[in-house]
């Protein structure tokens, strides 16, 4: 059996390893020394964060209740003066693709017909993409009484029945009190 040895070639590992830490150690200090020795020796300072303090208050203002405000319609999205992609019209329609893992039978594993699940109790249409933009965003938040959803850039209020109660409404409606 071949004893281990310690030696690369003609140079001790150890040694060979030594000698490259110092070679990145004294890399590494000229390095900082010239950083040093430049914003030391240039007239510009260094660049430094701006503390502007606190923004003075405008006014202290309590908004009336929703049921009090006017609606703001939602209108269309409009693009922002950065960004070239062009809004999808409405009347655009993507063809229906085809989910290769879709479910098509129910029940569960035990091979009845039952659901596990029970379907819900009440079930309407939601809210549309009033406003055309793409891709619409829905968000939904469910209370004891009523059912608020937003989509990109309008809301609407629904009671449980599924009743619309306030909206669709643009956005800044809820900031125009």
């Amino acid at each position: 059996m071949k004893k281990l040895s310690n030696r690369l070639g003609f140079v001790n590992r150890r040694t060979l390893c030594a000698v490259l830490c110092l070679a990145c150690l004294a890399l590494a200090l000229s390095a900082v020394r010239e950083a040093v020795a430049q914003g030391s020796g240039s007239g510009t300072p260094a660049i430094q964060g701006i503390n502007r303090g606190l923004s003075p208050v405008v006014k202290f203002d309590v908004s009336p209740p929703l049921r009090e405000m006017g609606i703001i319609l939602p209108g269309p999205g409009a693009i922002p003066q950065n960004e070239d992609r062009e809004i999808v019209p409405l009347k655009l329609h993507f063809a229906p693709e085809w989910d290769p893992v879709v479910q098509t039978t129910q029940g569960g594993n035990n091979g009845s017909k039952e659901t596990e699940i029970p379907g819900p109790l009440v079930s309407f249409s939601g809210q549309t993409n009033a406003s055309g933009v793409v891709p619409p965003d829905p968000n939904g938040a469910v209370g004891p009484n009523h059912i608020v959803t937003m989509c990109n850039l309008s809301f609407q209020i629904f009671d449980k029945v599924g009743n619309t109660l306030f909206g669709p409404a643009a956005n800044n409606t809820l900031w125009a009190g």
